[in-house]
């Protein structure tokens, strides 16, 4: 079991995550005992920048 998962976006990629966790809630137990952060590009750095 991982004790950390990483996701690759920011907020909206995170919500599906708790979407998704809320959904199924079976799985409530296993995701609680596992923290998770998302990274996004931030403020600064545009889509138009690169």
């Amino acid at each position: 079991m991982p004790n950390l998962l990483v996701i690759d976006g920011g907020k909206g990629q995170l919500g599906v995550v708790k979407k998704l966790c809320k959904e199924y809630p079976e799985r409530k137990k296993i995701v609680s005992q596992i923290d998770i952060i998302s990274l996004g590009k931030g403020e600064a750095r545009k889509k138009s920048n690169i």
